[in-house]
């Protein structure tokens, strides 16, 4: 897994841990013991929510549809809850993520 890859993985849901869905997430860095993504979900973006960044580029990232990355929701995940690779994402998209993360 290399930063900025978009891959799917099993996600626990915040308020039941023990109950996971798997979706897509940004890998962001890999460390020794857990890989540090990003949530991604097909809503819109909230407006009272800095950080949420709607994927010009989806499809080349490998998305089937209009897709969000929450940059407030940072996951560590092991590399086991990983099911597969689905894309990377555009030029353009890495820079405007960089421009939020920089602002976080």
């Amino acid at each position: 897994m290399q930063k900025w890859e978009v891959w799917l993985a099993k996600v626990a849901f915040e308020d039941n841990p023990s109950e996971a869905k798997e979706r897509p997430v940004l890998v962001i860095d890999k460390k020794e013991a857990y890989i540090i993504s990003f949530k991604m979900t097909s809503h819109k973006p909230r407006e009272k929510f800095f950080g949420e960044y709607p994927i010009q580029f989806f499809n080349e990232a490998g998305l089937i549809k209009p897709t969000v990355i929450r940059l407030s929701k940072k996951l560590a995940l092991l590399e086991d809850e990983f099911t597969r690779k689905l894309g990377r994402l555009h030029p353009y998209d890495i820079n405007e993520v960089i421009k939020i993360l920089n602002n976080l």
